[in-house]
């Protein structure tokens, strides 16, 4: 070993060893003599890194990579000195060039794809990601971000399969189980969800008793949620989303222990906006069921205001941009494809609208029918079309070819053979009907409508995932209505798609009517079980699981009324304008 070596190993001695303060010397000396070496700069910027001195490190590190322009390792080093100082995009930058220079070094692709994941930018974080895997397919740490990044982008069953292979390879983790679970959740297979976690060892961690719960929920089983609740709060007394959960489901008849550990939570400080806001959400709901409204829309105004301040509002001219995008896209060039696509298995249905707008009703009816079935909110059209670039519609036949495939795969995960018809309820395929229309040449579309002062009400009251930022204001709402509402008049006017309109008040109003129209128009017999559907047994996996196993009412007609000062310039007739 050479005297430099020598040097430069027992300052990283220091360093690893949390001796600071005697590296400072020895790395003083080492400046004197080679100033010019990036090794040199390189251990200042750990040495000043560990100080507390962060710019200062970054400044030293640039300095090495000055000194070695063309050495990956030093610009991997200098991207981690920025990450570790917050200043992120300069770290992408470092972590990007990393990989330009040494194309083979997964560990560049691993950080660069991990920045962009830590920052949350999903979908600039797959690729890289994607890229680390291949050259370490081995390594779980790179596997289980990937994992991840699919989930959290709504890629479920590309996300099992990595999260199957993590669980063949690596030590039993309660988390990656919690993820399969959900995967299965997602993908339309509650009953299959709920085995799984419930055959898991490790029966001390509170999130996966949550998620037994909502799977539950989802079964219909009301009194085995409300058990998994508890117990997810008994391991986690100070956890918020259990309590919720509890009074979501019980509402007026919540137990007294659970509103005070409610109250106690919410007084105590102690809990994250999002948390707070999730606990004012469900005390609300309670509130309206007991006819308290003053103290309901209290509890609104209080969620809301906490979630905007946590997620920031909505900014109209870019939702306005993304549906101008939207219709701006053609579909020319895909015809030929269309006409020769595959048409075999059950012919699809989507209904479409806005979120509690009557969809899940609408495929509850059509899923009673016995040559039906419900797949629930399949996530397959809304994952391809987010990750498509702001650009013209795509004409690249294969790849459409491998979405309907890729659909009519997740039908047959939970479709019985031999049925008619597969009913797709994700309300946000009404922004991809233009892929429908390019790769499933036989489906039709049912397209929900309600009052929107009932829907705005309805969304305001319920606590939305943090990407919802319209939810938080009743005016936010009506905007995103209104751009729905111009975006399906566009589909209607230049796709080939046959689609039904159907408005919520009409159906509850005359039942019988409307649901024959919408079977015949679904393409089948009329059957009386699709006026029985609250009877059924399939699972439910929206936010109103429960209303549709009530028959039909006129409950929620009208219920905007009750908070009508709220609404006050909105239409009369409850038209919404496009």
């Amino acid at each position: 070993m050479s005297d430099l070596q020598a040097s430069l190993a027992a300052i990283y001695a220091d360093l690893t060893g949390g001796r600071v303060p005697q590296a400072g010397p020895k790395l003083e000396a080492l400046l004197q003599t080679h100033p010019h070496l990036p090794e040199v700069r390189r251990a200042q910027a750990a040495w000043l890194q560990m100080s507390g001195r962060g710019d200062d490190a970054i400044d030293a590190m640039q300095a090495a990579v000055a000194l070695s322009p063309d050495d990956a390792a030093l610009r991997i080093a200098l991207g981690q000195v920025q990450a570790s100082a917050g200043r992120t995009d300069e770290a992408i930058a470092s972590f990007q060039m990393a990989c330009e220079r040494q194309p083979s070094s997964a560990e560049a692709w691993y950080l660069l794809g991990a920045t962009h994941y830590g920052n949350g930018r999903l979908a600039e974080a797959l690729q890289p990601l994607e890229r680390a895997q291949a050259l370490m397919p081995a390594q779980p740490m790179i596997a289980a971000m990937l994992a991840d990044t699919l989930f959290l982008q709504g890629r479920f069953e590309d996300a099992l399969a990595h999260f199957r292979r993590l669980m063949q390879t690596q030590p039993p983790d309660a988390m990656r189980t919690l993820r399969v679970v959900q995967c299965h959740r997602a993908l339309g297979e509650p009953a299959l969800a709920l085995q799984l976690a419930q055959a898991w060892q490790g029966d001390g961690f509170a999130p996966l008793w949550l998620e037994i719960g909502g799977l539950h929920e989802d079964l219909g089983d009301a009194d085995a949620a409300h058990a998994a609740y508890l117990q997810a709060t008994a391991l986690q007394p100070n956890w918020a989303e259990p309590v919720s959960a509890l009074i979501g489901l019980r509402r007026e008849t919540t137990p007294s222990a659970v509103l005070e550990a409610a109250q106690g939570l919410l007084s105590s400080g102690a809990l994250p906006p999002r948390s707070r806001a999730l606990l004012h959400h469900a005390l609300g709901k309670r509130a309206d069921r007991l006819d308290a409204t003053d103290q309901a829309a209290a509890h609104w105004r209080e969620a809301n205001r906490l979630r905007r301040a946590q997620d920031g509002a909505l900014d109209r001219a870019v939702h306005q941009a993304r549906i101008d995008t939207l219709i701006a896209r053609t579909v020319d060039g895909v015809a030929a494809h269309v006409q020769d696509a595959d048409v075999s298995g059950p012919r699809p249905l989507f209904v479409v609208g806005m979120t509690r707008s009557g969809t899940t009703l609408v495929e509850r009816i059509l899923a009673a029918h016995p040559q039906a079935h419900g797949c629930g909110e399949l996530p397959v059209f809304t994952a391809f079309g987010n990750a498509l670039p702001d650009a013209p519609f795509t004409t690249d036949t294969q790849r459409l070819a491998e979405l309907a495939e890729r659909w009519r795969a997740a039908v047959r995960r939970t479709a019985p053979d031999g049925v008619a018809l597969a009913i797709d309820k994700h309300p946000f395929n009404l922004e991809q009907l233009a892929l429908v229309a390019a790769t499933l040449p036989d489906a039709r579309v049912v397209w929900c409508r309600r009052d929107p002062r009932d829907v705005a009400l309805s969304i305001h009251a319920e606590s939305f995932a943090p990407d919802a930022t319209y939810a938080t204001d009743l005016d936010d709402i009506r905007f995103v209505m209104q751009q729905q509402a111009r975006l399906m008049r566009h589909w209607r006017d230049v796709l080939a798609l046959p689609i039904h309109e159907i408005r919520y008040e009409q159906l509850v109003d005359d039942p019988q009517t409307e649901a024959r129209r919408l079977v015949e128009f679904a393409g089948l017999p009329w059957h009386d079980d699709c006026l029985r559907f609250h009877a059924s047994a399939g699972p439910v996996q929206t936010h109103s699981r429960w209303q549709v196993r009530q028959p039909i009412h006129r409950g929620a007609i009208g219920r905007w009324r009750r908070y009508a000062d709220w609404f006050a310039g909105w239409p009369d007739d409850g038209a919404d304008e496009a």
